[in-house]
């Protein structure tokens, strides 16, 4: 009578936790999702809805010419020709990747690991420094972090049950990461060396792994030209930031802005790094302890599943810090590559890793619910500063537009010393106005008399730029003091004749 009882009591409590599990991934993905009606695009933003609104073609040889490969474009393409030309149709597009993270959270995860290891990975997804960053950002981040995360996962399949669907899966998402950004590679090359050793410490074959590997290079043959084009061409670096080993560690429980300071900063760096050192610690400890059980009792069938399953979760983290110590490597010898966005891709390998280690915890559900508690209190003023800051920025660049649309015409010619400005943010918000990039204010010579110009300038002309417009028989009139469009700012004048 009480087994019964206590059995329907299981099964309530099961399925409360499972509502309440629902309704806090709802809420959590609400929170990202309302920031999709953003309308500010920076530089790489602009740069990847120009290339969507190209044709197939266009865009390709666009990519080509540039560092990226093509697959983020195309679904970016396909979602501006399903709903068309708005901004919150390229914020959804990256936001589609974490709505899949978040219902494998809710689904695979729940059930393989339990329901302290979806809450934790529900929580790291949707309110750590790195998912706020890209959740919504319209670059293909997102689509590298779920590619990467999947391909994971599909090594679990193949190590834990030798299923052939994990050997499809695995060649079909490493692919798709290839395809999406260049640096998934490193990571999946780390898993796919993990399994390798697995599979021959266990005796298994190699050949569906090698076939699926096999696949999926040949599907990226036509592709295999460009991309050593593009590293021959690329000698120097576009990146703004270069955090370095140190930052880049604490990066993966990072949860503060990056422009903290003083205390917080300190804070933050102790909270990550220690964090850090916890995952480090009991993923180590997980699998010493299951290698030694193992060793102790080889027959037993649940400790080889235990040594399997620590084995993954090691093979996620150490895809993860090889994958920065690589960046940092190929930044010493050849040029930067080290940057907070080229870690997004990985850090949801740690994440899991991590939420899956803390269920083979004694204490595993109470742990859990005080990790998450912990990361949702420190994430969540970090997102309102985020989303504050977003809204500003938004209001901003809302007005400057409105009133350029006002004041420019599609006759007009805009002149401006900031180079991402005339090449991709300007062709996004202004897209029928003539724009050129000029580096000097001597550079303008003769000026079509039946046109009207305008300087777009990083700063205020100075007195030899004034005396320069002045020895052309022109003036200026400044129309707006320290402009925002895509979260660059400038300063508009009207020149005079």
């Amino acid at each position: 009578m009480l087994d019964k009882k206590s059995t329907v009591i299981s099964y309530h409590s099961d399925h409360f936790l499972r509502f309440a599990a629902v309704f806090y991934a709802v809420v959590l993905f609400s929170l990202n999702f309302i920031r999709i009606f953003d309308n500010n695009f920076w530089l790489d933003e602009a740069f990847s809805i120009n290339l969507a609104k190209m044709d197939l073609t266009g865009m390709i040889n666009a990519t080509a010419a540039d560092v990226h490969p093509p697959l983020y474009y195309a679904i970016l393409m396909l979602m501006y020709r399903l709903f068309g030309d708005h901004g919150w149709v390229f914020h959804l597009t990256s936001i589609i990747p974490y709505a899949i993270t978040m219902l494998f959270a809710l689904s695979i995860i729940w059930k393989k690991f339990g329901k302290g290891s979806a809450f934790l990975m529900i929580t790291f997804i949707s309110v750590m420094r790195s998912a706020v960053l890209y959740n919504v950002e319209v670059r293909m981040y997102s689509w590298a972090a779920l590619f990467v995360l999947l391909v994971y996962y599909a090594c679990y399949m193949i190590i834990a049950d030798d299923r052939r669907s994990g050997y499809i899966l695995f060649a079909v998402f490493a692919l798709l990461a290839a395809y999406t950004h260049y640096y998934t590679i490193i990571p999946i090359a780390i898993l796919t060396l993990s399994v390798f050793v697995f599979l021959f410490v266990k005796k298994r074959s190699f050949l569906k792994f090698v076939t699926a590997i096999s696949v999926s290079i040949i599907l990226y043959l036509p592709w295999i030209n460009t991309v050593i084009r593009q590293f021959q061409r690329t000698t120097g670096s576009f990146l703004r930031e270069n955090p370095g080993l140190a930052k880049g560690l604490c990066y993966f429980f990072w949860q503060g802005n990056a422009a903290n300071s003083g205390i917080m900063l300190v804070f933050n760096v102790l909270y990550s790094g220690l964090f850090l050192v916890f995952a480090t610690g009991l993923i180590f400890w997980l699998i010493w302890s299951t290698i030694k059980k193992m060793c102790e009792n080889p027959e037993n069938i649940s400790e080889v599943a235990d040594f399997t399953e620590a084995y993954w979760m090691f093979s996620g983290y150490a895809a993860s810090i090889v994958t920065l110590l690589a960046l940092e490597l190929i930044s010493i010898l050849f040029t930067p590559a080290l940057a907070y966005k080229y870690l997004h891709p990985v850090v949801g390998l740690m994440w899991l890793a991590f939420s899956v280690a803390v269920s083979k915890l004694k204490n595993r559900n109470f742990i859990a619910g005080i990790l998450t508690v912990a990361t949702l209190l420190l994430g969540m003023p970090m997102y309102i500063e985020t989303y504050k800051s977003d809204v500003e920025a938004d209001k901003r660049c809302m007005a400057t537009r409105q009133m350029m649309i006002k004041t420019i015409s599609k006759y007009d010619v805009m002149l401006t010393n900031i180079e991402h400005l005339e090449w991709a943010v300007l062709q996004y918000y202004l897209p029928s106005t003539t724009h050129k990039y000029v580096s000097d204010i001597s550079e303008i010579k003769k000026l079509e008399s039946v046109r009207q110009y305008w300087i777009l300038w990083s700063d205020s002309l100075s007195e030899i730029d004034l005396n320069n417009i002045k020895d052309m028989n022109l003036k200026v009139v400044e129309e707006c003091r320290n402009c925002e469009l895509g979260s660059t700012v400038f300063h508009l004048y009207r020149l005079v004749k």
